[in-house]
């Protein structure tokens, strides 16, 4: 993985590099230098490129159950710089028979890359807002407490909860105090209580989906994922 990464890295370093730029002293940040306009054409690229398909033909040669996909394509041409997909021998029955580059894959947690460009791209929003401004009712239905016991979501920002250090715990989705069969007093437990247990929607196991209105979104059954 390392080494896939290393090759990935130079890919992206060999593309944005510049004739005469060697041994200087680096660029600005930002868009100040011009894009490279053909980036496959450029003999450090072809070559990263080379040496990625080997590694990712040595590497899935070793999966068994597991799909692979990886795709780097410049805006400036296209014809994808790489475009490798692996399918694996044992296949889930209600997944495809070939991946390829039109397969759909479940990617979960980097669409969270999404929102916070569709959020750059943004003019009117600031990062240094509360949350609250556009979810006041977190704050109007918040559960009153010490920085350990809530969450302060009037003091957290949108670009906290994008860079993830807004203080908001995590797996809050897979509490086991979300599910009413858990038996938290035959493990020595307290007992809980309906008003102070976690909220029963979350989408995952056999809890139900969580909804924007309603009494899932009072009191101390409200809470972010993020």
């Amino acid at each position: 993985m390392v080494k896939t990464t290393s090759i990935l890295s130079l890919i992206v370093v060999a593309a944005f590099r510049l004739p005469g730029a060697d041994g200087k002293p680096c660029p600005p940040l930002g868009a100040v230098l011009p894009p490279p306009r053909r980036p496959s054409k450029d003999s450090v690229v072809a070559e990263a490129v080379k040496s990625l398909e080997a590694v990712f033909a040595s590497m899935t040669s070793r999966y068994n159950a597991s799909a692979v996909s990886i795709g780097v394509r410049s805006i400036h041409e296209d014809v994808p710089l790489v475009d490798l997909h692996y399918t694996p021998p044992i296949k889930n029955k209600n997944g495809t028979e070939e991946v390829t580059a039109d397969t759909v894959y479940r990617i979960g947690s980097c669409t969270k890359l999404f929102t916070v460009l569709s959020l750059l791209q943004q003019t009117k929003i600031r990062w240094d807002e509360p949350v609250t401004r556009y979810l006041p009712e977190l704050e109007e239905n918040q559960v009153h407490g010490t920085e350990i016991e809530a969450v302060q979501w009037q003091h957290v920002t949108i670009g906290a909860l994008a860079s993830h250090v807004s203080g908001i715990g995590r797996d809050l989705a897979f509490d086991l105090a979300n599910f009413p069969s858990f038996p938290a007093e035959k493990m020595g437990l307290p007992p809980l209580q309906e008003k102070t247990r976690a909220r029963h929607c979350s989408g995952l196991g056999n809890t139900t989906a969580c909804e924007e209105e309603g009494e899932r979104l009072s009191g101390s059954e409200m809470y972010c994922e993020c």
